[in-house]
């Protein structure tokens, strides 16, 4: 029996308490900022909106959310998107509807609504003839877990589990890249690459808010952190990436700042020496298709400096 908080698909309220509790401590203090200065568009202004609603306790902003959660579900919505832009989209929508699911603008009658078309779209994006990019088909098992986290559907949390694990076990390779994901040869291996570990992550970040140890499930020593940290290595130098001729480090850097919202979670796990480094420049991270503002959710204080006497 699955055990969903509807907090957020990735956080719970322990995660709002340590954000407000250390508010004026890094990372927070430039998560905080960067959440009241920023504006979103369209779609994502919904998360942005949920944010705030959750960890401000901002009644209109969560008005707004709800609103455009409304507007942007319709499936018909997602018809000439491309496969990984259809479902990263609707993994968003998702993850605004869970944290203003209780809000006082969603009558049960607009909830039970939405909750129709939501399930129409995912169904819609199962049975739509994909691409085959392997990127994209890992959105989707984190979709259909989701899916059963915001519907409480054991069986689709059972299913994308179970693909989950298939790809932990047969995909993710001892060194932790995923071969399907790196070997086409056409210059977007590394993009693919840091997509499809994100995917992985949402996916075992949504299960640890029901109950579900997804984190640690590990095949001969491979797990979602072996391929969660796999890419971070070429975010300053791109000249041994082997899977594409050439890889520029300002696009290998690009890939990271539009979506590496997945590494705080990862650092919250699995804490590691070259992932702070990164994350200190990257910080604060606004992946709203990826987790969020996820330095806010999911950042880790910052150790202060020891002088020179301690």
């Amino acid at each position: 029996m699955l055990k969903p908080q509807h907090s957020g698909l990735y956080f719970t309220q322990s995660h709002i308490e340590h954000a407000q509790t250390h508010a004026d401590q890094e990372p927070f203090a430039g998560a905080w900022a960067y959440l009241r200065s920023h504006e979103k568009t369209g779609s994502a202004a919904a998360v942005w909106g949920g944010l705030r609603y959750r960890f401000s306790d901002h009644a209109a902003a969560g008005s707004m959310a709800v609103a455009l959660l409304q507007r942007h579900i319709d499936p018909t919505l997602i018809e000439g998107m491309t496969d990984f832009d259809a479902i990263a989209e609707t993994l968003m929508l998702a993850q605004a509807f869970e944290m203003v699911r209780d809000h006082p603008d969603f009558a049960d009658s607009a909830r039970a609504a939405w909750l129709r078309l939501f399930e129409r779209r995912v169904g819609a994006l199962n049975d739509r003839a994909h691409s085959g990019a392997y990127h994209a088909y890992l959105w989707l098992v984190t979709l259909n877990f989701a899916a059963g986290v915001v519907l409480e559907r054991d069986a689709l949390i059972d299913e994308a589990t179970a693909a989950f694990k298939q790809v932990i076990a047969a995909e993710v390779r001892p060194q932790g890249f995923i071969t399907q994901a790196v070997e086409p040869g056409d210059g977007l291996g590394l993009y693919r690459q840091i997509l499809a570990a994100a995917a992985l992550v949402l996916t075992a970040e949504a299960a640890r808010h029901i109950g579900l140890d997804l984190w640690n499930y590990a095949v001969r020593g491979v797990s979602v952190v072996t391929a969660a940290l796999y890419p971070i290595y070429y975010f300053y130098t791109t000249d041994k990436w082997q899977w594409d001729e050439a890889v520029s480090v300002e696009d290998a850097q690009g890939y990271f700042r539009a979506h590496g919202g997945f590494l705080e979670m990862v650092n919250q796990h699995a804490p590691h020496r070259d992932l702070k480094t990164l994350l200190a420049d990257l910080r604060p991270i606004g992946d709203v298709r990826g987790g969020g503002l996820t330095t806010l959710t999911h950042g880790t204080l910052e150790k202060k400096r020891r002088g020179l006497f301690g």
